[in-house]
């Protein structure tokens, strides 16, 4: 909770409570995002208007992690600066995503799709249309790299066998 109220997302070198640095951070800012944004829902039902405030704010930092020069999420440090920005593959899975990779949390917004077209529109030096994309994403060839991983996933392997682009939420 500290750095996600603190920075607006979870730096990847963020100390875990078990130990070790934080991982998975991309996906984790934004399902953290998702969740504040549940229940800052259930806040105002309850007209609890503070908590929905403090709430529906955090659930609209998703330009915290989004790198307009790539297009896609990306984690930071604690001192906002993304992680191996020259190193930088669209396609390698795990390491700060979930059991996926960039593409398949680019679109990973579903509480704040207005907010993802505004920050995709005013990416440098290209805007990118979300419309453009999410076809693209269905239409293209399966791609992964192994990334973070030691060997290929099931979710990866799915994602191939069953031609869907770079949609793979199959969890």
């Amino acid at each position: 909770d500290g750095y996600i109220t603190h920075n607006g997302y979870v730096p990847n070198d963020a100390e875990m409570t078990t130990g070790g640095k934080c991982y998975e951070t991309v996906s984790r800012s934004l399902n953290y995002q998702q969740s504040d944004y549940a229940i800052s829902q259930a806040a105002k039902k309850l007209n609890k208007m503070n908590d929905f405030n403090i709430l529906y704010s955090r659930s609209m930092n998703i330009t915290h992690l989004y790198d307009e020069s790539s297009g896609f999420f990306r984690s930071k440090n604690k001192l906002g600066e993304f992680n191996n920005i020259k190193k930088f593959d669209e396609f390698a899975w795990g390491t700060d995503y979930t059991e996926a990779g960039p593409w398949q949390w680019r679109f990973y917004t579903p509480w704040n799709v207005k907010g993802l077209k505004n920050v995709m529109k005013n990416s440098k030096p290209n805007s990118i249309d979300l419309c453009t994309e999410l076809e693209s994403a269905m239409t293209q060839r399966s791609t992964f790299h192994i990334g973070g991983y030691s060997s290929e996933i099931h979710e990866q392997t799915e994602m191939v066998t069953n031609n869907w682009g770079q949609y793979s939420f199959n969890n």
